[in-house]
């Protein structure tokens, strides 16, 4: 703890009334009223730690956002495996919690496999991809953007996998729905030209994939003519 003074007495200068002199006396290592203090600050400190905490939650509610607050310190420490532990500890509360078809059950499954998809474990990642995008497909059947998008993390999971024409096929669905519902110079249509062009450019179909490159460089010259 920094140094600790406590106000003797305060005495006004002179006769000027809006000047005052504060006599300070600095406390010792062995005061008992900073002792009572600092021993206060740390039990509340202590009472609110998520991992105390778990013990005396009152329902399953609280258990959950306990154990995210808990996967939220370990992505701060680097701690990924002791993080993806607690996230899915949440998502199980939050299965029982919540309606098969909930969207907040689709956003926990996409958060989890993004997870996944980050360390390497692409498997998993494309197993809880397509489990958030059949959530949302039940939840949301009307928001097509979210549907464009979900689609587009499945296919870079493929890709990531190296899965490529289970890749192209899905991406090719999420353009579809991008081509239906945005302008032709949106940027997400020009990213998914992109997307589809890369994996015709991996898989040695250069004449398809320059086919996507024209189409970025139609659609960018909308976005920003010269």
């Amino acid at each position: 703890m920094h140094t600790i003074f406590r106000t003797g007495d305060i005495k006004p200068l002179g006769n000027n009334s809006t000047l005052y002199q504060v006599n300070l006396q600095l406390t010792k290592d062995n005061d008992e009223l900073l002792y009572a203090l600092t021993e206060r600050m740390r039990d509340e400190i202590h009472e609110s730690n998520p991992c105390t905490l778990l013990n005396t939650a009152h329902d399953d509610q609280e258990k959950s956002l306990l154990y995210n607050q808990l996967r939220l310190v370990k992505d701060h420490q680097g701690a990924n495996g002791e993080a993806l532990s607690f996230f899915k500890k949440s998502c199980r509360i939050k299965q029982i919690l919540l309606h098969s078809n909930h969207p907040d059950l689709a956003t926990l499954y996409n958060n989890i496999a993004s997870r996944y998809n980050s360390t390497g474990d692409y498997h998993n990642a494309l197993v809880l991809y397509e489990k958030s995008h059949e959530t949302l497909q039940k939840a949301r059947p009307s928001e097509r953007l979210v549907s464009a998008t979900s689609h587009n993390n499945i296919a870079s999971t493929y890709n990531n996998m190296e899965q490529y024409s289970e890749a192209l096929v899905v991406f090719e669905k999420s353009h579809e729905i991008y081509q239906q519902i945005l302008l032709p110079n949106h940027p997400d249509l020009t990213n998914s030209y992109d997307n589809i062009g890369s994996t015709y450019n991996t898989m040695g179909e250069y004449k398809r994939s320059s086919y996507g490159s024209l189409s970025i460089v139609e659609n960018l010259s909308k976005i920003a003519p010269a």
